[in-house]
């Protein structure tokens, strides 16, 4: 996944909370997983798979560790 595609599945009605610098959650519809799940790829999915915790109607999922795997700055994608 790269910067320009996370920004544009987050900036398509993905709410979002920043709680500090090193704590980010989005909040994610579920009839919007497979598109996420496509845009991560197999292989972040493969080994561990990722916590998430799993809400009426979407998932919350924090961003921080998402963004560090794929080398994204995550100041350029959430707006504090």
């Amino acid at each position: 996944m790269t910067e320009l595609q996370l920004y544009k599945f987050i900036d398509d009605h993905i709410e979002y909370n920043v709680v500090n610098k090193d704590e980010i959650y989005a909040f994610i519809p579920h009839y919007k997983l497979k598109e996420f799940t496509d845009l991560l790829g197999s292989h972040i999915l493969d080994d561990e798979g990722i916590n998430v915790v799993l809400l009426n109607g979407y998932i919350s999922i924090e961003m921080i560790a998402i963004c560090e795997y794929f080398d994204i700055n995550p100041d350029n994608i959430f707006e504090k």
